[in-house]
């Protein structure tokens, strides 16, 4: 070949693209999918820690709690364990080491090995993941308030859903040993009002009038109705605690005859169902209660179940959990002063401690925003920007008394609402989201054995 003719081809050969732009090509997708995969891998590892980590500290609270019955705590860590884990879809298996370090002390090391995908052409076929874990158990005390949405979008399946729930948190913490001599529990039930108690109306702490009955004559004229044309079916949206519905209604021409008067007694009564108002601002935002500034009842207004303070007794609480009953609109102020209240070692209730020793818990559950303002004294209003302030306030009020607070969002899809949930929370981490029945069930049983390391911890 010619000089200039290899001088051509080379020319040639360095000015055609078609090649090295291929070549190029298949590196850069090469290298992206190699980025990708590290990355898949990457997010079951870290998934997968979390997961070991959840895992061992459930499996410690169990072996702790195994001491009551002299179950081997190797054996009951294990079983825990290897059940939770059996439930994943992990393709590895994984063990627990538990060791009692004495006083009181266990310390435990869960591992796997997970197979990895993309990584395997690095020649990393598995990698190790360990997590380390320990409990201190059978010292100090806890005092739990659970503030729970009744209202009305909470009918039927959502409550029964809370009811089981609840059942799953205290389950947990009553299982640990001496935890029905050191931990005590609240149910505040919350709607548009907190029902305070009918038995506490004469109390220091509550200024409620009597109820009243007045019968007077009173006459009125009523139109019969002579017939009715042009009848129709017609939809239309209604709301129930903020939450819209469709229904039905007859829609027709009515012709009426000549009003006819009728007089005679009528009876207006005014009673007390044992519903709480407000005091106002900034009394509202205090737990305090004094006999010169008592809280209002309101009259003739339901609220629901009523309050359970502060007790040890299991059977008392599983009463209050069963006894729940949902309706009216969401006021979540009411039920954050109320829970407050119950573990105040001040009036009006006075039942908490005020050692320092003593766990302070609230949960606050609700399945959505505020759709009712004060008034003073009452809830009626529709100020949803003052609700959601004084409801920031008294979180923020509650966490300032040492109260640590969980907050759990059920079926709730309004990101704002969520927000104010994450904001009232101690921690990020202490607000679950639970957009379904099990999810809400998990997010109790969390909140449950956080608890039980809680009043476990020294």
């Amino acid at each position: 070949m010619k000089q200039s003719s290899v001088a051509h081809f080379v020319t040639q050969f360095g000015s055609n693209r078609r090649g090295s732009v291929a070549i190029i090509f298949a590196i850069s997708v090469f290298a992206v999918l190699g980025i990708v995969g590290l990355a898949v891998d990457y997010v079951r590892l870290v998934s997968t820690r979390q997961e070991l980590q959840s895992l061992a500290d459930g499996a410690l609270v169990a072996a702790a709690m195994s001491a009551k019955t002299g179950t081997d705590i190797q054996d009951a860590a294990t079983a825990h364990f290897n059940t939770n884990w059996a439930s994943k879809t992990r393709q590895s298996t994984a063990s627990i080491t538990v060791a009692d370090m004495g006083n009181n002390e266990l310390s435990g090391v869960a591992s796997t090995l997970l197979p990895m995908t993309f990584m395997r052409v690095m020649g990393f076929k598995t990698v190790a993941v360990g997590v380390k874990a320990s409990i201190v158990y059978g010292q100090g005390s806890a005092e739990l308030a659970l503030v729970l949405d009744t209202t009305g979008s909470m009918s039927g399946g959502p409550l029964q859903d809370l009811q089981s729930a609840s059942t799953t948190l205290l389950d947990t913490i009553y299982a640990a040993p001496g935890a029905d001599q050191k931990v005590k529990v609240s149910v505040v039930p919350f709607a548009q009002y907190v029902n305070v108690g009918q038995s506490n109306r004469h109390a220091s702490w509550m200024s409620v009038p009597n109820d009243t009955s007045t019968t007077a004559n009173v006459c009125y004229a009523n139109a019969p109705l002579i017939s009715q044309t042009n009848c129709s079916t017609q939809t239309a949206t209604g709301y129930n605690d903020g939450v819209p519905f469709t229904y039905q209604y007859q829609q027709c021409t009515n012709t009426y005859g000549t009003p006819v008067t009728t007089c005679g007694p009528q009876t207006v009564t005014s009673t007390w169902n044992g519903c709480a108002g407000s005091r106002t601002y900034p009394l509202d935002d205090s737990a305090a209660v004094t006999s010169g500034q008592p809280v209002p009842g309101v009259m003739d207004v339901w609220c629901g179940a009523e309050v359970l303070r502060l007790t040890n007794d299991r059977s008392a609480v599983d009463n209050a959990i069963a006894g729940l009953s949902a309706g009216g609109e969401t006021f979540i102020p009411a039920g954050l002063l109320w829970g407050w209240r119950t573990l105040s070692p001040e009036a009006p209730y006075a039942d908490a401690t005020s050692s320092t020793a003593a766990r302070k818990v609230m949960v606050l559950m609700t399945d959505g925003a505020n759709t009712r303002s004060p008034n003073y004294p009452d809830h009626e209003g529709y100020d949803a920007t003052q609700a959601n302030t004084l409801m920031a306030e008294t979180c923020t009020a509650i966490k300032a008394a040492k109260i640590t607070v969980y907050t759990v969002a059920f079926n709730v899809t309004d990101q704002a609402a969520k927000d104010r949930l994450t904001a009232c929370a101690s921690s990020a981490a202490q607000f679950f989201d639970a957009p379904s029945a099990s999810d809400l069930k998990t997010a109790f049983g969390k909140i449950g054995q956080a608890m039980a390391a809680i009043y476990l911890k020294s």
